[in-house]
Formats: structure tokens, sequence, C-alpha cells
């Protein structure tokens, strides 16, 4: 039976790395009476694994890279203009591939990097994998727990401002189709039939706003005070209120069996 040749991707540097760190491992233990360091060895052979993932990863990002002489994007056509370098952020740490850009015709316009597009590149920088993980430590800890926790796992280690960013930007986009996306969700939930008890649980908590620009529109003569828009609170009129709630349901034995959350800042 013919054997087929292996990939060269798989006999990257970093493969066989790996292979010696287990094997000097394993030398430890004929080579002294002590066993070896269990946590120095377990680091050591994660480090190695991440770098095979960033090289597999790498190879495959590549993949996306388009290298025709225009391309055509929403409708708009955009001319090969050069090549360059990309570095992304993966689950395993950054990859660095090499990708054409294209740009639009006309003096102002912005370069595209068709490779981002097609491999779902988010804020031109993360990975969708590690986008996803991002978003979940940011939806627990803050900006700067979370940047402490990625770099004690030993995968990706963003910026404590990089991920200050991540949420703020898939907010966006969210909000402009949160209407849709959410008639989606809620298609496909479903009620269970041991469920007999409907709780509606509604909270908030008042949140500080970054101040507006002072008004720079000239004086007017003085007029009653407003009264306090909803949601303000005595003498912090730049605090607003955070809602939150949850739709749970129990069966006649008072069990938990599902529960949504929500949650919408004041902006």
């Amino acid at each position: 039976m013919p054997v087929s040749p292996m990939s060269d991707v798989l006999q990257t540097p970093s493969l066989w790395r790996l292979a010696q760190c287990v094997r000097q491992h394993q030398d430890q233990w004929q080579q002294s009476e002590a066993p070896p360091d269990l946590e120095r060895f377990e680091r050591a052979f994660h480090d190695q694994v991440m770098a095979v993932d960033r090289d597999l990863l790498a190879d495959a990002l590549s993949r996306y890279a388009v290298a025709a002489d225009d391309v055509t994007v929403a409708g708009v056509s955009s001319r090969r203009s050069l090549e360059s370098t990309q570095t992304s952020l993966s689950a395993a740490g950054p990859i660095t591939v090499s990708r054409h850009l294209y740009r639009p015709a006309g003096r102002s316009t912005k370069s595209i990097g068709p490779l981002e597009l097609r491999a779902g590149i988010v804020q031109g920088l993360w990975t969708p994998t590690a986008a996803r993980q991002g978003a979940c430590v940011m939806a627990h800890l803050t900006s700067r727990e979370s940047a402490m926790l990625c770099e004690e796992l030993g995968g990706m280690q963003p910026s404590v401002s990089t991920l200050d960013r991540l949420p703020k930007t898939l907010s966006a986009r969210f909000e402009a189709h949160r209407e849709g996306w959410e008639g989606d969700v809620r298609a496909r939930e479903t009620v269970p039939a041991e469920a007999v008890v409907l709780a509606v649980s509604l909270d908030g908590v008042m949140a500080p706003r970054a101040k507006s620009a002072p008004d720079q529109r000239a004086p007017t003569a003085p007029t009653e005070p407003e009264a306090p828009a909803a949601g303000d609170s005595p003498g912090k009129r730049n605090d607003r209120e955070a809602g939150c709630g949850t739709v749970t349901l129990y069966d006649a034995e008072g069990k938990r069996l599902s529960t949504v959350r929500y949650g919408r800042m004041p902006e």
C-alpha cells in the first residue's frame, strides 16, 4: 500500500522541539535518582504545544490569502496594491502570514485585506476562536484581570487595551443586527414539558458615564431647570441605569430547568 509523504507543515522545527521536550523529560527518570519537576515539564510541554499550534494555524491562515489582480467586495472593485505581512492573535498566540492588500479607486480610499475578510478576522487582529475566548473572559472579568488570566493560561496574551476594545467592537456589530439576531435565538428556544412555573426578574444598577462635551452655544436667558431624566440620580446627572433581567423555568418540585439572562447598558 503506498504511503503518502508527510506534509511539510508537519515537519516544522516546533514539532521536533515538542518531541525533544518529551524525550528529555523521559531521560530525566533514568539520569537522576529524584523524580523530575512535573510543573516545570508541564509548562515547557504546554509552551511547545502552543508553538506547534501557531505553526499549523499560520499555515492554515495563509491559505485564505488572495493573489488575484483585482477583487470585488460588496460591489466595489479594488486593485492589488502591495504585499505585506499581517500578525493575527490566535488562541495560541500571535501568528504572522503574508498577504496582498487591495485598494479601491480614489485618492483617499482605504486598502482591504481579503485574507482577513475570508477568514473572519475580528477587528483586524483576532482569529474567530481567539475573539470568542477574549469576549468570554471579558464578560466575567475586568480587562486587567482578563489579561492576567490569559498570561497564566499560557496561550494568547493580549494587552489590557486590546482586550478592552474587543467587546466594544463586538457590541457595535451586534447592536446593528440585534433585533434580527435576538429573534433567531428566541425562535430556537423550547419550553420543557415539565415546566410549570415561569419566573421573570428585573433589576438594575446605576453606572457612571463619561461626561459629554460642554455646550458651546451662546448663553440664553435663564429658564426653569429641567426635570431629571429617567434613570438620573439626584446630584449625579451623569449616572444612568444599566438594566438586567432573567427568565427562568421551574418544574413542579422547584428545580430550575433553564435561565435566559438579559443585560443592557444605558447607551
